[in-house]
């Protein structure tokens, strides 16, 4: 690794697609970016909505373009990091983790893995053969993290991984751009919004609940 400057970072992501995570992953870039950090983001599928949002000094590659074999993507993704020479592969959620460790090892075990839990997209929990692959992951990850505290124990829980492994790294949120506006005169109505797919993994039930406590429409 290279100590005398930033390390080198690719990010790996599925796409870069509207979502959470991807989201996410753009700020970190820009702002990592603006530290002088190298940086590339390696989409295993195509790049996606939001690859165009990122600085033009990061590079976008897509796997899966004209690809006919998805088995074929670690291969793809191995080359890119032989010829672009990172010295940190951050894989984001458990789908890229897998492929970034087989990129990984094809390309000779360059840099260091680090991995990234932003959340479950699912309701049920995780089917063992699943917990027992990402217990092997993490025997050769050199870091983790997690976006909160419970993503982190849920995780570790249920993939059998112990909980020290992981570093809480919170979604950071530009209070500068996201801050309510100011009413006339002080006075005005309090609107509360949420932004999210339609999915039961969002639980949208149990924030609107919560919603409805806080104004006192439901007793508590």
């Amino acid at each position: 690794m290279n100590t005398l400057a930033a390390p080198r970072v690719m990010h790996v992501v599925r796409r870069l697609g509207f979502g959470g995570l991807e989201v996410g992953v753009v700020n970190l870039v820009r702002g990592l970016e603006r530290l002088g950090f190298e940086q590339a983001v390696c989409c295993l599928e195509d790049r996606g909505e939001l690859a165009e949002q990122l600085p033009r000094s990061v590079s976008v590659w897509g796997c899966s373009d004209g690809l006919r074999k998805p088995q074929r993507l670690p291969w793809r993704a191995a080359r890119l990091v032989r010829r672009w020479r990172p010295d940190i592969i951050h894989a984001r959620n458990g789908g890229a983790w897998i492929d970034a460790v087989a990129a990984w090892t094809l390309a000779g075990r360059r840099g260091r893995l680090a991995f990234g839990f932003h959340g479950w997209d699912r309701l049920d929990r995780l089917p063992r053969r699943r917990a027992f692959l990402y217990r092997q992951l993490a025997r050769v990850t050199w870091a983790m993290t997690a976006v909160s505290a419970e993503a982190a124990r849920q995780f570790a829980e249920e993939a059998g991984i112990p909980p020290g492994r992981f570093v809480v790294l919170g979604s950071g949120v530009d209070t500068e751009r996201f801050q309510p506006t100011a009413a006339p005169n002080g006075v005005g109505r309090l609107v509360l919004g949420c932004v999210s797919r339609l999915a039961p993994i969002k639980a949208h039930d149990v924030l609107i609940d919560a919603f409805a406590r806080v104004v006192g429409r439901v007793a508590v």
